[in-house]
């Protein structure tokens, strides 16, 4: 329901096309909840985010509420993941899978679960090993987003890297309208299997289950390369704010340690498509037959494409900076403290 709030503003009020919308709600959640979580505020930064979600939806229906065009709010990709999420949520609900591969009782299951039983972010919380806060927020906090309400089962860990994966797929449909059905049919139901057809670090090499649940980090930050991608391609097309594609970038940053570069590689694919093709590729700007790059990028609003350009770099260079930083500090508060905090590659 928090998705689906801030994505009304989204639609509503930031211009945003619906299918997109829940991607970068599902990008914002991550960066809220570490950054409360960082400084020692996870409990209150839950219960605000519900609140915050809630007023902006206000906001949404009843600021300026004639100009709404309520029309933008419905689309293949809204419908899409409004069905979907809720029908992997009560198929959750009911078979309530539990964890069982080594590394998500290591560390993916864990430390949502001392997170849940702690209310402080896992890299404070007291654990009797180190490694799990060398690990990026955004999947952890992506699966304590779905413990705040009631108690904590292992299921809604798959619960909230399903809502992120089927954000994705929405986002994939969000150019398409629903007379583009015989386009829109096959990529729905296709794209409500990925969260359960795929399978990553299984316990023997050789032995992957056809069917399988866990909460590694493969496939979600995979998806989210992915949803970057097609957040930046969709609101360029739709000729929307790109602002969220900023945002879906920090999440991406601080998903894992190799995902940072996947960042660092999406943010040249812009610059260099926005600095050779401008906002909308076309053919009045693809250089023609002997021109030159000098000749291309010495087009109008040059200062604005490098400006945007360089915000884009900031946004993913930033939050994974920062979270460095924070880590540092944790490690010299455990060992200030006489806690060991070392631990092998």
């Amino acid at each position: 329901l928090s998705v689906c709030a801030l994505g009304t503003f989204l639609v509503l009020k930031c211009r945003i096309p619906a299918g997109f919308a829940p991607l970068v709600a599902m990008c914002a959640v991550p960066l809220w909840f570490a950054l409360f979580g960082m400084v020692g505020l996870l409990g209150l930064g839950s219960w605000l985010w519900y609140l915050l979600c809630a007023g902006l939806l206000a906001l949404a229906l009843l600021w300026r509420r004639k100009q709404n065009n309520y029309r933008a709010l419905l689309s293949p990709g809204s419908l899409f993941f409004v069905l979907a999420a809720l029908a992997t949520l009560i198929f959750l609900a009911i078979r309530q899978p539990i964890i069982s591969q080594w590394d998500e009782f290591s560390l993916w299951g864990t430390i949502v679960k001392l997170m849940k039983g702690s209310g402080e972010l896992y890299t404070t919380a007291e654990m009797g090993w180190a490694w799990p806060a060398t690990q990026l927020p955004t999947l952890p906090t992506i699966g304590y987003f779905t413990q705040v309400l009631g108690d904590y089962a292992a299921w809604k860990i798959y619960a909230g890297y399903a809502l992120l994966t089927l954000a994705v797929v929405a986002a994939l449909m969000g150019q398409l309208s629903f007379k583009q059905y015989k386009i829109v049919v096959p990529l729905g139901v296709a794209g409500l299997l990925v969260p359960w057809f795929f399978s990553v670090g299984a316990a023997r090499i050789f032995y992957v289950k056809p069917i399988w649940l866990n909460s590694y980090a493969d496939i979600p930050a995979g998806m989210l390369f992915g949803g970057v991608l097609l957040l930046y391609l969709g609101l360029r097309e739709a000729k929307g704010p790109l602002w969220p594609v900023g945002l879906a970038l920090a999440a991406l940053s601080m998903t894992k340690e190799n995902t940072f570069l996947f960042a660092l590689v999406l943010v040249l694919f812009i610059a260099c498509d926005l600095l050779l093709f401008g906002d909308k590729p076309s053919e009045s700007n693809v250089p023609a037959k002997g021109g030159t790059l000098r000749q291309q990028l010495s087009q109008q609003r040059l200062p604005g494409k490098l400006g945007r350009c360089f915000i884009f770099l900031l946004l993913a260079l930033l939050p994974y900076l920062i979270w460095n930083q924070y880590i540092g500090w944790v490690v010299a508060q455990r060992q200030a403290s006489g806690l060991s905090v070392q631990a092998s590659e």
